[in-house]
């Protein structure tokens, strides 16, 4: 019964859909790498991982800005943002979080103890 209760869709952070769509949910990993991160990261990565889907400009932040930004728009009532982001990005990027709309807006840790992941409601 999935189903009927799922949909996905693909977007360019929101360019693509529908005006009026809500989501109880929106899950990403966008690139939130610096050039400097990109260049440091291991050779299975650096090798095989194109540079747009791990590098943004201004330090990691613009995919980041841009969903956040936008995001609010097509969630529903308590609807949930998800993003995988950088390790030392999440001070500004709360500061996005609320300045967006979003009422609450918490870090979770990856498996090393790293702020990893945001977590935000409308």
């Amino acid at each position: 019964g999935l189903a009927e209760r799922v949909g996905f869709l693909r977007s360019d952070w929101f360019g693509a859909l529908p005006a009026g769509v809500r989501f109880d949910l929106i899950v990403g990993t966008p690139p939130y790498l610096s050039a400097e991160e990109t260049a440091a990261t291991k050779p299975e990565v650096r090798g095989f991982e194109p540079a747009a889907a791990l590098m943004a400009a201004d330090g990691g932040l613009a995919d980041l800005r841009v969903i956040l930004e936008r995001a609010p728009a097509f969630l529903a009532p308590e609807g949930l943002l998800a993003l995988e982001t950088g390790i030392n990005q999440h001070a500004e990027l709360q500061m996005i979080a609320r300045a967006a709309g979003f009422s609450r807006v918490d870090s979770q840790t990856d498996l090393t103890g790293r702020e990893r992941f945001l977590l935000a409601r409308v």
